[in-house]
């Protein structure tokens, strides 16, 4: 029966029956952050990229930001973007995965089925922009500097 079943009925109320769930398992997992954080930087978590990017990750301040207000509603100072929090790597972590997971669950909802690839696309250049590409990693208009990201990227997240 999984998880659907019936409600214990103590109040004399018909029972209610709950519909089976089916639940999608998430390419965000252990080895998916592993391996980002080896496209990103070589796993070094007190990497700073060329446009500011900071940690293993290499997470901008707006991802940064929009993942900690979804994790605590604000912005605690404890989870500021700085490089202290950047650079450690179980905040750079949690707020990767949490930021990853809403890319997912984003493209998700919006009809497509991310692939390892095009996650981290949409993780590197934005939803839209990856939506502007058809999440094609290979599509013939990226840049050359673009593609080679992208192609690094396949190598290390192929099983």
């Amino acid at each position: 029966m999984g998880l659907a079943g019936c409600i214990a009925n103590t109040t004399g109320v018909s029972a209610v029956w709950l519909a089976p769930l089916t639940l999608q398992a998430s390419i965000v997992d252990e080895t998916y952050l592993d391996r980002l954080a080896v496209v990103e930087s070589d796993g070094r978590a007190t990497a700073v990229g060329r446009a500011g990017e900071l940690g293993a990750y290499q997470i901008k301040r707006a991802a940064w930001d929009d993942a900690v207000r979804r994790m605590y509603g604000r912005i605690p100072a404890s989870y500021a973007y700085c490089r202290a929090n950047c650079f450690d790597p179980e905040k750079s972590r949690r707020v990767a995965r949490d930021h990853l997971l809403w890319i997912e669950r984003t493209l998700t909802k919006e009809g497509y089925k991310p692939t390892k690839i095009s996650l981290y696309m949409s993780y590197n250049m934005g939803i839209n922009m990856a939506e502007r590409y058809a999440h094609n990693h290979r599509h013939p208009t990226l840049a050359d500097e673009r593609k080679a990201i992208l192609q690094r990227a396949e190598r290390i997240f192929s099983p």
